[in-house]
């Protein structure tokens, strides 16, 4: 789970003990990047998409999946949906959240990206 809000990132993390996941925590994309080089397998990339740095969410997770394939990815953002969306291209197929988060939105959006192949 990236994201640079301690506070926001502490929350999340939280809600998604509590749907079970065990989670990994990085504020920016350059420690996620690192994170996910030393540990043997991470199913999701939970990632927001404007962070601190020179690499923002959508970049992050194209890097990631091509690095990892089969790594699965929801990019999370206080813009709306479809500002995400019209601002990369390659972010068009990976599924949103909105912050705040809701607690039932992501078990969804979580689950269902962990399912889809």
């Amino acid at each position: 789970m990236v994201e640079d809000t301690e506070d926001v990132r502490a929350v999340i993390v939280a809600q998604l003990k509590e749907f079970g996941y065990e989670t990994l925590q990085a504020k920016d994309a350059d420690t996620a990047l690192l994170m996910l080089r030393s540990k043997s397998k991470v199913d999701l990339l939970l990632s927001d998409v404007v962070m601190p740095g020179a690499v923002q969410g959508p970049e992050l997770v194209q890097l990631a999946m091509k690095e990892f394939p089969g790594l699965k990815a929801v990019l999370m953002s206080g813009y709306s949906k479809s500002a995400i969306e019209h601002g990369n291209g390659a972010a068009k197929a990976i599924p949103k959240l909105t912050k705040p988060v809701q607690m039932a939105e992501l078990g969804t959006v979580v689950g269902k990206a962990l399912l889809h192949s």
